[in-house]
This record gives C-alpha cells, structure tokens and sequence, in this order.
C-alpha cells in the first residue's frame, strides 16, 4: 500500500491541549501509522509532504448534516429523486473540499450517494447514515405542505417524502416496520423527530411527538442493532420525555432547563447544540409566520445564550459539533468558541466524534480506523491549517486558511 509522510507539523491529536511541535505523520495506505516527533528516512515514502509548520488537525466532523437538504422542503418538494440526488453529489463535493471528512447525516436519500463515494466513484465525506428521518403523522419529519396532499396506500402525495428523506410511522406494527427497513439500507442510527420544528406548516414547535411507549419502541429496536438514537427536539418536555425514553442524542435542544440539562448529564447524553446562531433570514419573515413558529424566533437568541451557559455549568463534555446541513461547516466553528472555549470547540469537531461513533457498535460502516483523531489506528483524515486553531477558530471563516485537505490518505486539496 501506498506510504505518505507528512514531516515539520505541529499536530493536535483531536483532544489534547498540548500540540506536538515538529512532528512527522506516518501514513501506510488509509491509515496513520504512527506520530512521532523523532527523525523518520524519507527514503521507502512514495509521498512527502512538508507541512513547514502549519498545524495538522484531524479531519473535520459535520455531526447533524442533511447532505440533501440544499434548499427548502417547499422547493424540494417540487423535484424529481434524481434532481435531488445530483445536488446532494455536489453538495458532498463541496463539504469535502471545505474540510469535512465526515458527516453524520441525519435524514436524506443517502444509500446511493454514500455507496458512491466509498467505492471511490464520487468525492465526498464519510457518512454515517440514518436514512428518512422518521416522525409520527403530523409530526416534523410530515412534509406535506397543505391540506391537500395525503397519504395513499401507494405512499405519500409528497415527493420528497416518497424519496425517502422524511417518513411517518405510528403505532408499534408501523413503526418496527420502518425502523428495521432504515437498518436494511445501512443506518448506523435512527432519527427520529420527537418535537416540532421551523422547517414544517402543521407542526408547532412545542408539541410532544411519539409517546413515551412509542419512543421506548424504538430505542429498543435501535440496541436490538446494537446502536442509538439521534432525536430532533427543542423544549424541555420534549427532551425530558427522549430522555425517559432512552434516547442518548439530542439534536438542537436549544430550550433546554436545568432540570432537562441535569437528565442529560444523568443518562451521559450527547447534544447537538445547533443551529449555532441566529438563522439568516428568520427575522424579516418573522411577521408572516404563525404564532407557534414566531415564538421561537423570537426568543431564539436568548434561548441559546441560556443553552451555552447550561452545557458549561454541568461540563457536559458529550457536544458533538454540527450545523443542520449547511454547505462550509467550518465557517460556524468560531461559535463554539464564543460559546464553549475555541479548544473545547475544536474537540467538538474532532476527537468528540471517535467517542461518539463508538455508540454505532458494530453499525459503525467504518470499522477499521478511528474518526476524528490523529493517533495510531485513525483514518488519515487530516487537515493541514495556517494557524492555531486550538486557540483561535476564527481562522476557518477563511478557507485559504486550510492548506491540504486528505481524505483516507488521498489529497483533495494542496496548496
């Protein structure tokens, strides 16, 4: 197999406050075989590259990434599956080349654009897939857009929903159903909506969706397969509720209380704390929303503040770095120093993921290398940054900042 050096970079390891000063990276094929800061012999490499003291980080984490959520559900409903998948192939290239090497997606049509870019046919991230996003009728994963659309024994009136981005399951015969049917196309682990959200017409963000028994059903379903579930929920009941239930990720969570943050930390829970600011936009169409959507606009920013203050005061340690599925992940990193600390922000979208990724068990699609670090064993998905991002996460709002981008000991970027 093919054998790179990486030699004089300053390497953050994906946890470690302390970076290794004039290291060198040893790669044999996918893998890294060791980081040293020992003299290694060019000679035997079939690659060297010189890093002349730039900083290697590992390969950045989208952990709550859409790969076909490139416009609104309104416009994606107006499209044929293969239009959605030709822009969720370009949509893939450009998280890429932006610096993300993987990506935990959490609801697309997703089966054939990952095979595609692990069998070397397309460029893209590594994906751990869920598949359709799975919700109750009515609930978030619902996307039909009016009264009008239906649900037939044929499948739903929705095209995007008949893609299988979204889909609605209620009661337990339906539900196991749908649940084994994602596992079937490879999900490492399920989504599932279990509170309302902005990007849908009938449901308000406060309701309960899926009952305790329903969401119970479904975690159990989940460990049968030796894995978890990532939920979609923004309120306290509705976090109080997965949390009962079993659920070990919780997405958004962006009105979290203290008691709701105390049951997070009790069960060792993961938060995705997106979306990380202000959506863009949200404010000058405030006045033409409904009621149940307004409020959460307007109270959004508080809302967050109060969801940063909380994750600190009880250190929980389990945050997985993610945008909701935008297009340069990178450029909302220097959030997470605002909100967390710029180290704690880096680990976030790095090392936190190779923790995070031991939840898959044995639905893990990429057994054979560590994600998210640069030890022994990892995937050599390293970034090469002009900079100290252990220190300062502002540097990725300039993309020239990143200096080589490897995927799986293959370069998509050099300069």
């Amino acid at each position: 197999m093919k054998r790179i050096l990486i030699k004089n970079a300053d390497v953050f390891d994906g946890f470690s406050a302390e970076i290794k000063k004039h290291a060198s990276i040893v790669i044999d094929g996918n893998l890294i075989e060791t980081v040293t800061t020992s003299e290694v012999q060019e000679e035997g490499f079939a690659e060297v590259i010189d890093a002349k003291g730039l900083t290697a980080i590992p390969g950045l984490v989208e952990g709550h990434g859409h790969l076909t959520a490139f416009s609104s559900k309104l416009e994606r409903d107006q499209m044929r599956e293969d239009e959605i998948v030709v822009h969720s192939v370009r949509r893939a290239h450009d998280l890429l080349l932006n610096g993300i090497t993987t990506v935990r997606d959490a609801g697309s049509l997703i089966y054939g654009l990952k095979k595609g870019i692990d069998d070397g046919i397309i460029d893209g991230p590594r994906i751990f897939p869920s598949n359709a996003a799975l919700s109750q009728t009515c609930g978030h994963a619902d996307c039909r857009t009016n009264h009008a659309e239906i649900n037939t024994i044929l499948g739903p009136t929705s095209p995007f929903m008949r893609a299988g981005i979204m889909t609605t399951c209620d009661g337990a015969g339906e539900i196991s159903k749908v649940v084994r049917e994602q596992f079937f196309l490879g999900a490492s682990q399920i989504k599932l909506m279990t509170g309302g959200g902005m990007s849908t017409v009938m449901d308000p963000i406060e309701t309960l969706q899926f009952t305790l028994e329903e969401q119970k059903l479904i975690v159990g379903l989940a460990r049968d397969y030796g894995t978890y579930v990532m939920a979609h929920l923004y309120t306290p009941e509705q976090i109080k509720r997965s949390a009962k239930a079993g659920i070990l990720s919780f997405e958004h969570a962006s009105f979290m209380d203290e008691d709701s943050s105390k049951m997070i930390a009790d069960i060792g829970g993961w938060i995705c704390p997106c979306p990380n600011s202000f959506p863009e936009g949200l404010r000058e169409n405030m006045s033409r929303m409904p009621p149940n959507k307004r409020y959460f606009v307007e109270n959004f920013e508080d809302a967050l503040k109060k969801q940063s203050e909380l994750i600190n005061k009880y250190n929980l340690d389990h945050i997985i770095f993610g945008t909701d599925g935008t297009a340069d992940p990178p450029k909302q990193l220097y959030t997470y120093q605002e909100r967390f600390g710029a180290l704690n922000g880096l680990r976030m979208a790095t090392g936190n993921a190779k923790r995070l990724f031991e939840l898959c068990t044995y639905q893990n699609p990429y057994p054979e290398g560590y994600i998210g670090t640069i030890e022994k064993g990892s995937y050599a998905d390293i970034l090469l940054v002009d900079g100290d991002p252990v220190h300062d996460l502002y540097l990725f709002n300039e993309s020239k900042n990143i200096k080589l981008i490897m995927k799986d000991g293959k370069v998509y970027k050099k300069e």
